[in-house]
């Protein structure tokens, strides 16, 4: 059953009033009375949606790694020999237009969200590839691919100017296709 547009909009509100308050305060220092007052809330109405602040948190994480996987996971070439142009077009997209919101959420309070999809994204590959985990040869080739792929949207997400998500995902693609 689809969610409720009311619904949809004040989590939406929370979640921005979230990713305010993360500019100037740890994680750990959000309270629900401070997170309502930027979001012209109540605590009652925060609390039907969420648990708590981690709760909330959780959520907006999960939304940005749901968005990453589903573009990867709907865009990855069924046929080995595919282009990958679609995949790192989709994929560079969709970072550049959450850039704001993972680069608040990538080192909330010591964690990097980024780091902790990598095995995820490893399993996918190995399995998308048909490699064999329990193969080291297999195994490592993908770590090493999707390390590095990782790297490279880490270092753009990061950069002070970063190059356009164009040449970025041309960049990907070529690489992609020489592995």
């Amino acid at each position: 059953m689809p969610t409720d547009r009311r619904t949809t909009r004040t989590q939406n509100t929370l979640k921005s009033a979230l990713y305010q308050l993360l500019q100037t305060h740890d994680l750990g220092a959000i309270t629900v009375k401070s997170l309502v007052a930027v979001a012209n809330t109540s605590r009652s109405t925060f609390y039907l949606h969420f648990d708590d602040i981690q709760d909330l948190y959780h959520h907006c994480v999960a939304d940005i790694v749901d968005g990453l996987f589903e573009r990867f996971e709907t865009t990855y070439p069924n046929n080995g020999k595919a282009s990958f142009t679609i995949l790192t077009t989709q994929l560079t997209d969709y970072i550049d237009t959450q850039r704001h919101a993972m680069k608040t959420l990538e080192h909330v309070n010591g964690t990097n969200f980024i780091a902790q999809i990598k095995p995820r994204f490893i399993q996918k590959v190995l399995t998308f590839e048909q490699r064999d985990a329990a193969n080291v040869t297999d195994y490592y080739t993908v770590v090493f691919s999707v390390t590095g792929i990782i790297g490279v949207l880490v270092d753009w997400l990061n950069a002070p100017e970063p190059a356009p998500k164009a040449t970025i995902a041309h960049l990907l693609m070529t690489y992609i296709d020489a592995i």
